[in-house]
């Protein structure tokens, strides 16, 4: 049960990991176009 609970909220922060990893990137790009 216990297994099942961790496995169920890794995919969540690895989701939100990607998000911030975008995000970042985008942000990057946008501040070297906008210089």
């Amino acid at each position: 049960m216990k297994n099942e609970g961790s496995k169920k909220s890794l995919p969540k922060k690895i989701g939100w990991f990607i998000i911030l990893i975008i995000v970042g990137i985008l942000g990057g790009v946008g501040g070297k176009l906008h210089e």
